[in-house]
């Protein structure tokens, strides 16, 4: 079943056109990547979806309902979640009380609070040891994990992340992914934007290019692997 669907939808920015007509489609359960160089607009693609950037033209659709128009907070009541490139985690705010925000729209439910705290921690065991430390006390790859663990927080349908691997140290990049597959294992849809294109097309179910602002190709990540302009573009082959 289809569950998000983008119908050419545009953004711009005053004179500045960073999506062109872009259309794409994820069905529930699958991981999807979107590749690109920096300024494809693949961030700005996840903001729209989420409600942050308004569409010049064209529609999304989530789980049979136009979004195209819904507030942030609405898209989250939805089901979507979304880890910012950056993490945006709030810095003098404790582990547990960044995670405690990911529930916001349930915060008055204190047993379901708890309850996707613990499924938190059992994913991400250093977030519990780490939970009464200040955000800015965290390493690249805890913080991650905690933002990670924040967009679960509200139970999602989908999650999309904005290139999760950006400052982590190399040798937790291979175990953020890992969190990302076990996330999809789970039954949450995955809409993942990522720069590191041989990792993201190894994950994907199907996967999408953007560059500046149009998808110029789509497949599955073994066919987009196979590419020759993507092997050109972004693997140095």
């Amino acid at each position: 079943m289809m569950l998000l669907e983008l119908k050419s939808i545009r953004v711009q920015y005053s004179e500045i056109i960073a999506l062109h007509e872009v259309s794409l489609h994820i069905n529930e359960g699958e991981l999807v990547a979107v590749i690109g160089s920096n300024g494809a607009g693949k961030s700005t693609m996840l903001r729209a979806i989420c409600g942050i950037n308004r569409l010049s033209s064209g529609e999304i659709w989530f789980d049979g309902k136009k979004i195209s128009s819904m507030k942030a907070f609405k898209t989250v009541e939805m089901g979507i979640s979304h880890v910012p490139e950056g993490r945006r985690l709030f810095p003098r705010m404790t582990v547990y009380e960044n995670l405690t925000l990911g529930a916001w729209t349930k915060r008055k439910d204190t047993i379901y609070i708890q309850q996707q705290i613990e499924k938190v921690y059992h994913l991400f065991p250093i977030l519990k040891e780490r939970a009464s430390q200040k955000a800015e006390t965290l390493s690249g790859g805890q913080a991650q994990q905690c933002a990670i663990g924040r967009a679960l927080m509200c139970s999602p349908r989908m999650i999309m992340f904005d290139e999760p691997s950006l400052g982590v140290q190399p040798n937790i990049v291979a175990r953020i992914f890992e969190n990302i597959q076990q996330i999809n294992q789970q039954g949450i849809t995955v809409l993942l934007v990522e720069q590191n294109v041989k990792r993201a097309l190894d994950l994907a179910d199907r996967a999408y290019v953007l560059q500046t602002g149009n998808i110029v190709l789509e497949g599955t990540g073994t066919e987009l692997m196979k590419s020759v302009m993507v092997q050109k573009a972004y693997l140095g082959i």
